[in-house]
């Protein structure tokens, strides 16, 4: 038995211990004193999951277990993020990976696109969403770079710097637009990328 928002969800507690070790380890968790129930064994004693929104717990129950009208393709991309939020706080390994598989196309905007992988270990949204935004004309807003952080902003701002120094010269501008490497021992603007973001 599991309580979100006051609203109390019964359902089989095989694969949340069998794929979750959050959920696993509390199960497993002794009764408190005085008392032989332990936490989610019955209505009078459920498994209470603060901080969680009773629409994005039922998001993640419609992925546990599916029906034929809450098919994945259905899910909107505030969804799959409530999903992808859930799967990652509690250890869902495959469903954490659904989600990013599925978010991945939907999510353009590159700095949603680099919050999330900043909120949720996403290593490989990082590089592409930075090369869009050091390759835009626009510079980080403000709103913008509250979302991604003071850090990541000057980051960014660096490499769009010397990405600026570089065209002046002839250097990964240029040579972007038609279509050439770095010459030996030139640093490409991915590699500067990976090397600012430790990549």
């Amino acid at each position: 038995m599991l309580q979100v928002e006051g609203c109390l969800f019964r359902v089989p507690r095989l694969y949340f211990e069998r794929e979750s070790e959050f959920f696993r380890t509390t199960f497993q968790l002794p009764p408190p004193a005085r008392s032989r129930i332990r936490d989610g064994d019955s209505d009078e004693r459920p498994l209470r999951l603060d901080q969680v929104k009773k629409a994005d717990f039922r998001a993640l129950l419609s992925i546990i277990y599916p029906s034929f009208q809450t098919l994945p393709t259905a899910f909107t991309t505030d969804q799959w993020i409530s999903i992808l939020e859930l799967s990652t706080m509690w250890a869902f390994d495959k469903i954490r990976k659904l989600s990013i598989e599925n978010l991945e196309p939907k999510v353009l905007d590159p700095i949603q696109q680099l919050t999330l992988a900043q909120e949720h270990a996403i290593k490989s949204w990082t590089l592409p969403a930075v090369m869009k935004l050091v390759k835009r004309d626009e510079a980080i807003r403000l709103e913008e770079g509250m979302k991604i952080g003071i850090e990541t902003t000057l980051k960014i701002a660096s490499i769009r710097e010397c990405r600026c120094l570089n065209e002046l010269t002839g250097g990964w501008t240029v040579k972007e637009r038609q279509g050439e490497g770095p010459t030996p021992g030139e640093i490409s603007l991915e590699d500067k990328i990976k090397q600012v973001f430790a990549l």
